[in-house]
């Protein structure tokens, strides 16, 4: 009787181990559905500039908190994105360089690496620099107002715009990856 007991004991705790086992299997593989538009607030490993990269050079980004889905754990504090440059402008006359980033995985802490689709923006945009140049130099135009006696001397650009120069982000500066399209991890 006592031996009936001890063998009925080891198999109800087998099929507790089985059962927790089981559960932890159904939850690993269950994936999750991360939407289109969704940011992450990244850090670049090292300074983004115009001057440094060319156009399919590698660039990685680290996040610097874990970023939670509910009660998943989605992209785990440093991961590497990692992504290339897709658009470069090298600066000219009256305009800053630019450049533009794709990223294409994601590579978390633990090993795993997963496919995604997303682009970097600052400051609102997905090309980085680009701006305009101000006028390098000022012609005096008067500006009449109601008639030919009265007016005001002005300051108007000639159309002649200074030399652009390389956008630069400092690694210390933070940047977000935005989900092209839906993904699952």
């Amino acid at each position: 009787m006592v031996m009936k007991r001890v063998l009925l004991t080891i198999l109800f705790m087998f099929s507790l181990t089985a059962a927790a086992q089981a559960e932890t299997l159904t939850v690993s593989l269950s994936r999750v559905e991360i939407a289109k538009g969704t940011m992450v607030m990244v850090y670049p490993k090292r300074p983004i500039s115009t001057e440094i990269y060319q156009e399919n050079d590698f660039v990685y980004f680290v996040n610097p908190a874990d970023v939670w889905l509910g009660d998943k754990n989605i992209f785990p504090k440093n991961s590497i994105f990692v992504g290339y440059v897709n658009f470069l402008k090298l600066p000219v006359q009256g305009v800053n360089g630019a450049i533009g980033i794709k990223i294409t995985e994601v590579a978390f802490p633990n090993g795993y690496t997963q496919e995604i689709s997303a682009t970097i923006y600052h400051n609102g945009e997905k090309i980085i620099g680009g701006t305009l140049t101000p006028p390098a130099t000022y012609n005096k135009s008067i500006h009449r107002q109601g008639g030919w006696a009265r007016g005001a001397l002005q300051w108007v650009p000639s159309g002649e715009y200074e030399f652009g120069k390389h956008t630069t982000i400092p690694s210390s500066e933070p940047v977000f990856v935005v989900l092209d399209e839906n993904s699952y991890l």
